[in-house]
């Protein structure tokens, strides 16, 4: 369960999906963690969604060993308003090229695509992961799920996750209280929900602001991911996850370095 997670040498990391809830005294809580689910959910939940992203070829990515990857912009509703955002950034509209400071593996870069979310950023995803299901909140909150077109029928297998809980402050603190123990303390001190830490986790500690952890799915795959909080921030909380095959190791640590390079 080992994923190598730049600026944290050979550490692990992993996700589980929401476990039990425990039982709160307002309406108000319970409201929030059916939101907090709605955003991070599995792909079940995607599928069911009406409004269907649109991909747009946007140029290309250019990486430090030299290596260009195809880039796509995907839209999404907009939370205030009918319509949907689909500005992208402004570094398509002279070179058509973005330029990031990270190395792709030689043996990775035609397995490889880059996409940019409206509010949210950009994100590494296998070429062949076309679903996605990508939103933003009222509150500053985002989230996605990419997947491949393969899994429609089986969505509890590979996939690429991230949560940011934006400015909902018991959403993050509830769901940071699974790995890191400040935001457990300040849960309890505002009496938000909070989310147990899920069984069979490896938890490694990068720094006070920064966790990787993996666990098992099964017998043949693996969930590895990396989370961050800082309750001073105005965004306390953000996690990413990816769920693949346990052979492929190598790929689930390339897309969470570039999630974790910041």
């Amino acid at each position: 369960m080992l994923c190598n997670i730049t600026h944290s040498n050979n550490i692990r990391g992993s996700l589980n999906h929401m476990n039990k809830i425990k039982k709160t005294k307002s309406i108000f809580q319970r409201g929030m963690v059916l939101f907090f689910i709605s955003m991070i959910s599995t792909i079940s939940l995607a599928k069911e969604k009406a409004f269907i992203p649109e991909w747009t070829a946007i140029g290309k990515a250019t990486f430090n060993n030299g290596i260009n990857l195809p880039m796509y912009g995907i839209s999404v509703e907009n939370p205030m308003d009918v319509g949907v955002l689909n500005d992208f950034s402004d570094c398509h509209k002279v070179s058509k090229t973005c330029t990031f400071a990270f190395s792709i593996p030689d043996a990775q870069k035609d397995q490889l695509q880059l996409v940019e979310i409206p509010d949210t950023g950009v994100t590494l995803v296998p070429r062949e992961w076309r679903e996605v299901y990508a939103g933003v909140g009222v509150d500053g909150s985002t989230s996605f799920v990419f997947y491949s077109q393969k899994d429609r029928k089986n969505l509890s297998t590979s996939q690429l996750a991230h949560y940011n809980a934006g400015a909902c402050v018991g959403c993050a603190y509830g769901a940071a209280a699974q790995y890191f123990d400040n935001a457990i303390r300040l849960a309890k001190e505002n009496d938000f929900l909070i989310e147990p830490r899920p069984k069979g986790l490896h938890l490694i500690k990068v720094n006070a602001k920064k966790v990787i952890f993996s666990r098992a799915v099964n017998a043949t795959m693996e969930m590895n991911g990396v989370a961050y909080f800082d309750p001073d921030s105005d965004e306390p909380y953000s996690v990413t996850t990816v769920t693949l095959p346990k052979t492929e190791r190598a790929l689930a640590s390339t897309l969470l370095n570039f999630s974790a390079r910041k």
